[in-house]
């Protein structure tokens, strides 16, 4: 399964605790997608 989540990379460095955002649902506790990278359970890519 396949999941976007739209992400500042400051928010996932730990350098901002600005939420994240999942279209159609809202927006995501930075802990929580910071938890999901380091784990391995997300991976990252760069937007345009």
């Amino acid at each position: 399964m396949i999941v976007h989540v739209l992400a500042e990379q400051a928010t996932i460095e730990g350098t901002s605790d600005t939420p994240t955002y999942l279209p159609g649902h809202g927006p995501v506790p930075a802990a929580t997608v910071r938890e999901l990278v380091e784990t391995g359970r997300a991976t990252t890519r760069p937007g345009p």
